[in-house]
């Protein structure tokens, strides 16, 4: 059995490595998205996604791909 080959989708070209930064443009689309809806006073949650990041640059597909893989082994319900 061979594992499904992973989509690659397109991204710009100012996104494609990891950090990058948003244009003025990007952020007024993001809105309120770009507001935390709870409250992580011990910056909880950024320091468990840097456990996903293997690199202080990595390319952003690979980080979401990486993501999503251990969001999918860490948590249950």
């Amino acid at each position: 059995m061979t594992a499904p080959v992973w989509p690659v989708f397109t991204i710009a070209a100012t996104a494609v490595q990891y950090p990058f930064l948003y244009s003025d443009d990007e952020w007024r689309d993001l809105g309120a998205l770009t507001i935390p809806q709870y409250a992580d006073a011990g910056s909880q949650l950024p320091q468990w996604v840097e456990g996903f990041i293997f690199g202080r640059s990595t390319d952003t597909l690979s980080l979401l791909k990486e993501i999503c893989h251990g969001v999918s082994t860490q948590i249950f319900y």
